[in-house]
């Protein structure tokens, strides 16, 4: 009889230990924010005016539904953040400057669209906001935090926000553009570091070909063979060949008696 308490004791403490497991399991996973997508297609558009602070205005048919609208937000959305600024109608010039912040503001027709111009004094459609959708991507400073709302009754009514859903682009994506972020960085590095080789200098055109090249130790270039002119001779020859930069460049350093790496 004890052996039958015994067991149904242990069963029972097994049990509880089973189903508390279970339920730190289960309080340890965070759940996903379900994420919402409209499912009919986004209206046509067109960019109105563009603004160089970042705040764009763009046009649709003044017989937009709400359900267009969320779309159209949705489609700014993916392609913001994949960087496909030119499928928004952006040029490459105006997407360098979109991909950490931008605005765009949605006007169903081009009547209230203008309240966005500097230019214009009067407001057309009187005092506050009348766009109808928009769009903020790049919020305190980073490109991936954006929002979107439209407007219902003269009341914004929110779409999605990155800080409560972290919606992210597809993986594939996100590793492209890690490494179009890595080759821009690698590539202002080394416009900002300049160049010591020869090769380098010889396709700036700052010494003539005709000459054998060596770098001095500051990264400048100089002449090792001399050319039996008189110095003001020798800086209008260079003038010709490099420019009046150059040439004051190679005068000087010349005349400092820079040391010369061996060849």
């Amino acid at each position: 009889m004890g052996g039958i308490v015994l067991a149904i004791i242990a069963g029972v403490i097994g049990r509880s230990a089973s189903d508390s497991s279970t339920s730190t399991t289960q309080q340890n996973v965070t759940a996903q924010p379900q994420v919402v997508r409209p499912t009919v297609p986004p209206p046509s558009f067109r960019i109105y005016k563009f603004r160089v602070d970042g705040h764009t205005a763009i046009v649709v048919p003044i017989n937009t539904s709400d359900e267009q609208l969320k779309s159209l937000l949705w489609f700014f959305r993916e392609n913001v953040r994949s960087h496909k600024f030119k499928d928004i109608g952006l040029t490459q010039a105006d997407a360098e400057q979109r991909k950490g912040q931008g605005y765009f503001s949605v006007y169903r027709g081009e009547k209230c669209a203008t309240e966005l111009d500097f230019l214009v004094s009067a407001r057309p459609c009187g005092s506050g906001d009348h766009d109808d959708a928009r769009y903020q991507w790049g919020i305190q400073g980073e490109p991936n935090r954006d929002w979107g709302a439209i407007r219902t009754n003269g009341q914004l009514t929110e779409i999605f926000n990155y800080y409560k859903d972290g919606w992210q682009v597809a993986p594939e994506i996100q590793a492209q553009l890690a490494q179009q972020a890595k080759a821009e960085q690698e590539q202002a590095k080394a416009e900002q570091e300049p160049s010591t080789s020869p090769q380098f200098l010889l396709g700036k055109g700052c010494v003539p070909l005709t000459h054998t090249v060596k770098v001095a130790t500051l990264g400048f270039t100089k002449l090792t063979r001399p050319r039996g002119l008189p110095k003001y001779a020798e800086m209008v020859q260079d003038t010709t060949l490099c420019g009046l930069d150059c040439a004051l460049e190679i005068f000087t350093r010349r005349n400092a008696h820079l040391p010369i790496l061996p060849g």
